[in-house]
């Protein structure tokens, strides 16, 4: 059985920009997937897609997954160099009834087509409490757990 989550929690933005790689200035202004140390926030926000994410228009592998308190960290790998890139991840708002509940996320890789064959590795980083809250408006309060996987990726997520 699958037990939806309340969409309104998911109403923040959903894009997170990797720097341009191709060169350039770096600047500070530049939408990244780094985290802040001193608020262990992460810029990346997780998203609800009922549908499923859009589509990826360029390959990309996701190497490993690791959930610090509630931040998780994909380090992704994808061929470029040029172009900006961008990714979203997505909650389809529902969890599989197992113990504990599982999610699926999907990771969808978009942008310009990138002329460039630079293999590009980084981190990207998420907020997990929109998941955490999702799972608490759908089994009450108190602590819990979650078992997440991203592409070929598994990680427990407890809170």
């Amino acid at each position: 059985m699958n037990v939806p989550a309340h969409p309104w929690l998911f109403a923040l933005a959903l894009v997170a920009c990797a720097p341009s790689l191709g060169g350039g200035d770096d600047d500070d202004d530049d939408a990244t997937a780094a985290v802040d140390d001193d608020d262990a926030t992460a810029d990346n926000l997780l998203g609800l897609c009922p549908d499923g994410p859009p589509p990826s228009t360029q390959a990309t592998d996701v190497a490993s997954a690791t959930i610090d308190g509630d931040l998780l960290t994909l380090e992704v790998g994808y061929s470029g160099g040029c172009e900006d890139h961008f990714f979203v991840l997505c909650f389809d708002g529902t969890f599989a009834e197992s113990e504990p509940v599982q999610v699926w996320l999907g990771l969808s890789h978009t942008g310009t087509p990138d002329p460039c064959e630079a293999y590009i590795t980084e981190p990207l980083e998420y907020d997990l409490t929109p998941l955490q809250d999702a799972w608490h408006d759908s089994y009450g309060a108190g602590a819990g757990e979650i078992w997440v996987h991203i592409e070929e990726q598994s990680v427990d997520y407890e809170f």
